[in-house]
């Protein structure tokens, strides 16, 4: 389905909205545009309101229908339409420029597919490096499971192989096709009578922007479950594998080796903060696993059996927003501290939130040709790619997660908060990347984990529908969204190191994705850095991390959600973002410093670097530097009125900076200097903003 952004938009402060005209859609979406130029600099100062609008408008379909459909029907539809943009928030004019051809472009006729799809890109040879040895089988091996059927078919197992992950090999079995979908199970690595049956669902919608979950009737052995799944998806009954027991030992460990930052009660001190170490888990988490429920009734609202809203709509939640979840740190906390009562809640909500993770709609796009998920940039043999983001009449488009209407005789009806008829949206982004799961990926070696790692990193490379032949592309804009990529491709890495067989992307394939991922990112870093206009000299001015087509440089996104994975790529050997993070910081809490450092000649969420789109400065650091410390409302020696959970996330960037990358310096200043100024404004502090948000993910500190 092709879906276009119905922009909503009114020149203020506090909301943006723009009607649209039954005569003529195309039209009123000129005249938006030209509204939101007279309301760019309202949009930009509004700190709540319309997010992801490229993506998250669902009804464009409904107007394109309703315009042939009898009034009653349009209204109804424009009713939908206004409903499902409630839940986007971003400012619009970042999208302006592509929104409205796009608009046009979707009156135009539908062509026809000009040639079938190319084949696939080439990718290198396999990797010579050995895998982890599998353990030796069980001395009485039990043979696979029989008696096993779905919707009343009886399953014959097909063996793939094993997964071979560090707490042992698990055999997996195809069970064969299901409807609109396939089945698989998964074999415990030394226990052969414990398995999991796994149903994946093919992506897809019901109507326009609408998803559904179907029912799947699943017997082992006589006794028969309930499987719900929504489209794209992985629904799994969610049995135990004992050899995936989680292990505080395996977890400490995986933090010792660096495939993770310590998340520590150092991190708090000196601030004005120092959360308890708990688990801190929703009331539906705590009912666990139900493989025939939704795991929300939408991914912006409670109650929740995953975790609190994953959907981009404000909050700085402990879920999507940051390099691991502040579920993922507790229990990265508890097996750093040797808290074994925390970890054991932890390791059991986190199970949770890994199985309904695998669940969510539209974030396991599996093959229909080959035993793995698809490729959204480079497509396995037989595959189309796909997009999340943008409109490419080339690829597959999902880039609504959809609306989901309850049903009537849905059971879980009053548990998950729904009513019956109510349509609710699930919509999330890659800037609000979903991050739960890497955890108890590492204390458990558990496959079903290792896919949805997987996932995630394909949901992110999903996000830029551009294509290029032979390369995956980058995302290089809007500042969490970049950082975000490499936050993915972390877990990618560790997956792919250690993990492989059936079900899994193979190593070569994820190690390209990485490398050209990485090589994308410099390459336009480094062509921003030599370009001239005011837009490109400006970001480079506060050394971005990616293009900026705005007046302001977002004030916490970086530091908020990229320091941990910049920091273990550092020590991985690739510097360059950390290194590119530690100059932004020493640009504004080390050579600016205190509150005017947060945000200089701006407010919110925005560091003024561009006045009007032109440089009130010379273009160079320095400049920027001089022209900021003018901005005299805000203090330049203290923190006063500046949040404090993000100057915290600021101060360990540049902690994180000065050990992996010392030598880097922005105007003769090094990151441990930066870090005396910070240290004396925060001494100078009395009045800070937002203390009580500081929380269990923010914790991440250095080695």
């Amino acid at each position: 389905m092709k879906r276009l952004p119905l922009p909503l938009f009114v020149a203020s402060v506090a909301c943006l909205v723009v009607s649209v005209a039954r005569a003529d859609v195309i039209a009123d979406l000129d005249r938006a545009s030209a509204l939101n130029d007279s309301a760019s600099s309202a949009a930009r100062s509004c700190n709540s309101i319309v997010e992801r609008l490229i993506r998250d408008a669902t009804g464009i379909d409904d107007i394109v229908a309703a315009r042939a459909a009898a009034d009653s029907d349009y209204e109804k539809a424009l009713v939908t339409i206004n409903r499902n943009c409630m839940d986007v928030r971003n400012p619009v004019d970042r999208n302006r420029s592509t929104w409205i051809p796009k608009a046009k472009a979707a009156y135009t006729p539908p062509q026809p597919d000009p040639t079938p799809d190319p084949a696939p890109n080439p990718l290198p040879d396999p990797d010579p490096a050995p895998q982890p040895a599998p353990p030796p089988p069980p001395v009485d091996p039990v043979p696979p499971p029989d008696g096993i059927a779905i919707d009343g078919r009886g399953a014959s197992l097909s063996a793939l192989g094993a997964i071979t992950t560090p707490t042992g090999a698990y055999p997996a079995f195809a069970l064969g096709a299901v409807t609109e979908g396939k089945a698989y199970l998964i074999r415990d690595a030394v226990n052969a009578s414990a398995f999991d049956v796994c149903i994946v669902r093919y992506p897809g919608y019901v109507s326009p922007g609408v998803i559904d979950e179907r029912t799947y009737s699943v017997a082992v052995d006589g006794a028969t479950t309930t499987v719900r799944a929504l489209p794209g998806s992985m629904k799994c009954l969610g049995r135990d594998l004992p050899s995936a027991k989680p292990d505080m030992a395996r977890l400490a460990k995986a933090v010792a080796d660096k495939r993770v930052v310590p998340y520590s009660a150092a991190a708090f001190e000196g601030w004005p903060a120092k959360p308890a170490l708990k688990a801190d888990a929703t009331a539906l988490n705590k009912l666990g696993y139900k493989p025939d429920s939704i795991y929300a009734r939408s991914s912006g609202s409670a109650p929740s059996r995953l975790a609190a809203p994953i959907a981009g709509s404000g909050g700085e939640y402990d879920t999507s927003r940051g390099f691991v979840s502040g579920d993922d740190a507790a229990m990265i906390r508890a097996a750093v501290e040797g808290n074994a009562a925390v970890f054991a809640e932890a390791a059991r909500q986190t199970r949770v939130q890994m199985l309904y993770g695998l669940s969510l709609p539209h974030l396991v796009i599996w093959s229909t040709n080959h035993d793995m998920l698809r490729d959204p940039q480079m497509p396995l043999a037989g595959d189309k790619p796909y997009a999340n983001e943008g409109i490419d009449a080339s690829v597959d488009n999902y880039s609504a997660e959809g609306n989901w209407c309850a049903p009537a005789d849905y059971p879980y009806l009053a548990e998950i908060g729904a009513a019956a008829g109510t349509c609710y949206g699930h919509q999330r982004d890659e800037a609000h990347l979903f991050n739960h799961g890497f955890a108890y990926w590492l204390a458990t070696g558990d496959p079903r984990a290792a896919i949805l790692q997987q996932s995630i990193s394909a949901y992110m490379l999903a996000a830029n529908y551009k294509r290029a032949a032979g390369s995956y592309l980058p995302r290089f804009a809007y500042q969490r969204a970049t950082v975000n990529q490499f936050n993915a491709l972390w877990t990618l890495r560790d997956v792919a190191l250690h993990a492989s067989g059936p079900l899994l992307w193979p190593k070569p394939r994820t190690d390209k994705m990485i490398d050209d991922v990485w090589a994308g990112w410099q390459k336009q870093l480094e062509a921003m850095d030599a370009a001239t206009d005011a837009y490109s000299r400006s970001a480079t001015a506060i050394r971005a991390v990616d293009s900026n087509g705005d007046n302001a440089y977002n004030t916490y996104q970086i530091h908020g959600y990229g320091i941990e994975a910049a920091y273990l790529w550092a020590l991985a050997g690739r510097p360059m973002l950390l290194r590119r993070i530690g100059e932004h910081l020493i640009v504004r809490f080390g050579l600016i410093g205190g509150t005017r450092g947060y945000y200089g000649h701006g407010s919110g969420s925005g560091f003024a670097i561009l006045k009007d789109g032109a440089l009130p400065y010379d273009g160079t650091t320095a400049g920027l530097v001089a022209w900021s410390k003018t901005a005299t409302e805000w203090p330049i020696d203290s923190f006063d009125g500046a949040p404090a959970h993000y100057v915290l996330r600021a101060w360990w960037g540049l902690k994180m900076t000065a050990a992996a990358v010392p030598d880097t310096k922005v105007e003769g200043m090094t990151a441990a200097a930066a870090l005396d100024v910070m240290a004396a404004a925060r001494a100078r502090t009395k009045a800070w903003k937002n203390a009580a948000i500081i929380g269990a993910k923010h914790a991440g500190v250095t080695f």
